[in-house]
């Protein structure tokens, strides 16, 4: 059992040296005195690095279990949505590779996963499929110089449409402010310029399946462009 030393025992601690050290300067009188003190001061400060030491390795510790329980919760999640344990785990393998080669938080690579997931899903999408769309959006975000706020706001954005049948109105319009990389995509796979997408959209032809093969047909430019980056 590891035992964890809080604020308040580290200020008791604190407070007592500084008590020590006055009296030290009130009240040694030789050398040989003045020498035991600081003996023992040091066999004090060598407690307190330990218990330092214990402290913030606890805390460590603590962080760890919390993030192992964080990828159990995920993976757990992906089983239900995946159906089956196997694709759950391979899914969180992609995760961590995606997160290695984009550099993205693992965290917002799962949420990417998990809301593509939902919509792609119901398509009867493969877990390749999934995650190459998660990774083309991440690296457009990259490739366009996008924040990954604005990466995630528009692939919530984007998950809608698919789980909607259709991308239009406010996720439409929230996209092409994020993400316009992601418009160029759409309108490279429906052939017809960025300008006329919108009224496409309005008219409900930028279907889930339109969305879907535009990111997986994208890959390969993208992946060239992000291979260029510094």
């Amino acid at each position: 059992k590891i035992g964890v030393i809080g604020d308040a025992q580290l200020q008791k601690f604190q407070r007592s040296v500084e008590q020590i050290n006055r009296n030290a300067d009130k009240t040694a009188k030789s050398v040989k005195r003045m020498g035991n003190q600081m003996s023992s001061l040091g066999k004090v400060a060598r407690v307190a690095a330990g218990a330092m030491a214990i402290f913030y390795s606890a805390k460590g510790l603590t962080s760890i279990i919390g993030q192992a329980d964080a990828m159990r919760n995920l993976e757990a999640s992906f089983s239900t949505l995946l159906g089956s344990g196997e694709r759950a785990s391979a899914m969180m393998d992609e995760i961590f590779n995606i997160a290695n080669k984009t550099g993205a938080p693992i965290n917002d690579v799962a949420e990417a996963a998990q809301r593509l997931a939902v919509g792609m899903g119901e398509m009867g999408a493969s877990n390749a499929q999934i995650t190459t769309v998660a990774e083309t959006f991440i690296k457009l975000g990259r490739v366009g110089g996008a924040s990954m706020a604005d990466v995630n706001g528009a692939l919530v954005q984007f998950s809608q449409g698919l789980s909607s049948g259709r991308l239009q109105g406010d996720e439409f319009r929230s996209i092409a402010e994020r993400l316009p990389l992601v418009m160029r995509a759409l309108s490279k796979e429906m052939g017809v310029t960025v300008g006329e997408l919108k009224q496409l959209g309005s008219d409900g032809k930028i279907t889930s399946d339109v969305m879907a093969n535009a990111m997986l047909n994208a890959a390969k430019d993208v992946n060239g462009q992000f291979a260029k980056l510094p």
